[in-house]
Parts: C-alpha cells; structure tokens; sequence
C-alpha cells in the first residue's frame, strides 16, 4: 500500500510490537468516572482508543430473550452488559474526564493520541445522553422527512455536539438496506428498505460528519437488513444470491467510496453464504480483503463490531476471533469486555505475529491507517480554541434543528384513501412512537399482510417512505393495535 504520511511512517518505525497491538485496540469504558483499568489500557497497553458507553455495565451472560438460553457463559467474563445509571455529570465535567484521559495518553512515549469512539444513531440509540444534549431521531426517522438535507443539518449537529465533548469517532451511518420484514436488530436504525434511498440519506449523513470533523463508520458491511435473528444472541445468515448483494446491499457502500465519503467500515458478524459459507465475515478473508479492500477498493479502516457479541463468541472465542479478524484484513478491533479478556486478546494477537499469520508489515500497514486517519481529521493537533460544551448544547440553532426533526419525523398512519381509518361511535387511539421499544402487549412483529417492517408499533415503514408511496400502510394495523392491547384510552369519533 501507498503511504504518503511521512510522519505517521516515522512515527511506526519507532514503535515496539507491543504499541503496534495497542494501536489496533478499542477498548471499553463503560460510565463517567475511569477506574485504575481505564488507565492501565492507556498506559501499559497503549490502546489506540477507547469505546464510550456512558452508563454502568457489569458482564454476565449473553441470555436470548426468545426461550431465555444462555448463549455464552464465563462467569462475569463476557457476554451482554447489564446497564445500570452512572453518576450523572454536566457536559463540561465529562469533557474533563476525557481530555484527562487524553493527556494521559499524549504523555505515553510516542504521544499517541486516542479516538474515542461513540454509538449516536438516534432516538435510543444514544451513548451520550445528559448535560442537556439534543437528540436527534432514529434513521428511519430521518427519511421520513422526505428532506436529505435534513440528514446533513442533523450529522453537523451531532458532530457539533459530539466534537464539543470530545468524541472524535462515530459508529453510524447506518448502510443496511432493512428488507426483512421480521429483523429483530435492524428496523428503523435503517434508513430505508430501498438501497438507492440509504445511499442518499448516508451520502448527506457522511458529508455533515466529514464538515463536523467526526470519523464516520458505515456498518453492517457486507449488510445485515435481511436478517431474522440478532447477532447478539445467534449467527445471522444473509442467504441472497451474489448479484442481489452486488445490486442492493453493496450499492450505499460503492457510492459513498467512490466519493470518499467513507473512512471506516465496520464488518457485520454474519454469514453470507454468496460469498463465504463457512465463515463468519468478521473473520473472513473473502468478505474483509477480498469483496470490500480488493473489488471495492476501500482503503480506509476496517473495524469490527463488538467481538463479545454471541454471534462471534460463541462460534470462535473472543480472543482467538479478535486476532482472526485481524488475521482475515481488519485493522481495529472493538472490544468493549472490561476484564481479563483484554489481557487474552493481546496475547493472542501477539501469538499470531510472532506466529507469523499476521506478518509485521500487515500489522504496520493497519496501524498506518488507523494514525493516518486520525492525522487527516485533526487528532494529532493541539486542542485549542474548542467550543463550550455547555454552549453548544444550548445552541438556539441545534434545539430548533431538533425541534423541527421531531416533528417531521412523526407521521400519520392512513389507509389508502389517505384518511385515518375510524369506525363506529368510537374508537381507541393508538401511540405513535419512533422508537423501538414494543408496546405492552406488542409481539413486536407484523400482522399477517402488514407492510411496517417494525411491526405493528404506529411506526413509519421502510417500504413506503417514498413520497409518491405517502405511507400507504395496511389499514389494519389499528385495529390489530387495538387487539394487542396497547391502546391509550377511548375517544368518542371525531376526537383528536
């Protein structure tokens, strides 16, 4: 590979192996206030970055919540993380809590500096959530306002906000194509169940984070829109042929790398028999350098997803699947485990080196990409002359942004006469929400001959966000809402 940066290439040649396997480390830091292993990650493992999750996490088991099965058991180990409330400070004290751990870092021997990297999809899917920050709706969401330059105005927000903090590297946009009716996973994180729509709406996302100055990461690649299980508990296998994955699933992706819009990629921990049927693509030389380095071209950072995740652990084992993917074309790995699993992925991926199934100059060239990267977007520079959190927050501009998405992303369901389905003397109002929680009594998927990919929770569909479609949803999905049992009272006809 070309490499153009001579600092970050002189900066590699001084490295010793065990900064090389730190660079290529995210690793976690679950709540507000660092614990002694937050720092021994920075200064004795000299982790590349840090993922932020700003609530409390304790690990137990992955349990599935259909059949409640233990899918991975290690006693405290690895698996799922129990959330629970953090202390809760203002948006300047955890900026300080971050800038002190990047001084820390910047005090290492090389003065590395970390990325910290964040979940901010929308709506509940939102690792930075207090001190008054303005909270934008979920993909599905956006595209139901019809308006792609919505998609732009919300990302330089979010960027806006998430830099004044100190993130620097976000895991959206979203690329999925959300084909499957029934994804238990994916839903209204997608923008659409239309390929040519994701790739719009991610192509404006992209240029709002790229002008925010915030590290963008296009996931699930190859994609995960046409699944039925999650990743978290079970193997999702994306059973479509080659060319409908050329056509649809790879579309957002080819275009945004073409116009440079892209630079990471995190693998889906799914099976895609088209391609590889034997291997997750996490770890799968055909998926990871194959599809996405080779025939698409992409040159920027590969990431994986959450390696503790029971579709991967329960298949490889965390810390032999972390160098596996490594192994495979992947260049950072996410491991959020606060516990002695960091200690096994270090030494497995050194084990792999010395074995010589991750040759040096691979490991030099993924470190390569991951400082460029980080060189391109301005976190080698002092940081100097950066926004007031505080004042960003209550920026009259971001709040009326995030008044106005709000609004537009709520829309009315109607039957194809284009008039809210009531009958009879009364009837029951149903809850609209943009969210993904299921409503009491929801079995949270679609009645027979319902079009909403979400299932029957009053939430827009994927496959009639066109504006020539008008949401021409089934017009029964308010009387089967009323037979599930999640009502919000009686109204006699003609109420609101």
């Amino acid at each position: 590979m070309e490499k153009k940066n001579s600092y970050i290439k002189n900066l590699i040649q001084r490295m010793t192996l065990e900064q090389k396997i730190g660079a290529v480390l995210t690793l976690g830091f679950a709540g507000t206030v660092p614990r002694a292993h937050i720092y021994r990650y920075i200064e004795e493992y000299h982790c590349g970055g840090l993922r932020l999750s700003c609530d409390m996490r304790q690990f137990g088991s992955y349990v599935d919540p259909n059949g409640n099965k233990t899918v991975v058991k290690l006693e405290n180990a690895d698996g799922i993380r129990f959330k629970g409330p953090a202390p809760v400070p203002t948006a300047s004290q955890y900026r300080a809590v971050l800038d002190d751990l990047q001084a820390r870092a910047r005090k290492r021997p090389l003065s590395i500096p970390l990325h910290f990297s964040y979940d901010q999809e929308g709506g509940s899917s939102a690792d930075f959530f207090f001190g008054g920050v303005n909270l934008f709706p979920k993909p599905m969401g956006i595209r139901a306002m019809d308006d792609s330059q919505m998609a732009y105005r919300i990302a330089k927000a979010v960027a806006r906000q998430g830099k004044a903090m100190g993130f620097n590297w976000i895991h959206s946009p979203v690329l999925d194509v959300n084909t499957q009716a029934a994804n238990p996973e994916i839903g209204t994180r997608a923008y659409s169940d239309d390929a040519g729509e994701v790739a719009l709406y991610a192509r404006e996302t992209c240029r709002g984070l790229k002008e925010g100055r915030m590290i963008a990461t296009g996931k699930h690649f190859p994609g995960r829109g046409h699944s039925e299980v999650d990743a978290h508990f079970q193997v999702p296998v994306i059973d479509v042929e080659l060319q409908t994955l050329r056509e649809r699933e790879l579309l957002p992706y080819k275009k945004l790398i073409a116009e440079n819009l892209l630079p990471s990629v995190m693998i889906a921990h799914s099976i895609f028999p088209a391609i590889d049927p034997d291997n997750i693509a996490t770890v799968s030389r055909k998926v990871i350098t194959g599809l996405l380095r080779e025939e698409l071209g992409f040159q920027g950072v590969i990431a994986t997803d959450s390696m503790t995740m029971g579709a991967i652990a329960t298949r490889y084992g965390v810390a032999n699947a972390c160098a596996l993917s490594l192994e495979a074309g992947a260049d950072l790995v996410l491991m959020k485990a606060e516990n002695h699993l960091v200690e096994e992925v270090i030494e497995a991926i050194r084990s792999f080196v010395l074995e010589g199934r991750i040759p040096e100059e691979q490991l030099d060239d993924k470190v390569y990409r991951i400082l460029s990267l980080k060189y391109e977007y301005g976190l080698f520079e002092p940081e100097e002359d950066r926004e007031n959190p505080e004042d960003v927050l209550a920026d009259q501009g971001i709040r009326q942004l995030a008044r106005q998405a709000a609004r537009r992303s709520i829309l009315t369901e109607h039957n194809q006469d284009r008039a809210i389905p009531v009958r009879g003397r009364s009837h029951r109002r149903c809850r609209m929400s943009p969210d993904t929680r299921r409503p009491p009594g929801s079995s949270g998927r679609p009645h027979r001959g319902c079009r909403n990919a979400t299932g029957c929770r009053c939430t827009p569909s994927p496959s009639a966000l066109s504006p020539q479609a008008a949401l021409p949803l089934c017009s029964r999905t308010c009387a089967a809402a009323r037979q599930q049992g999640f009502q919000s009272g009686k109204r006699k006809s003609g109420g609101a």
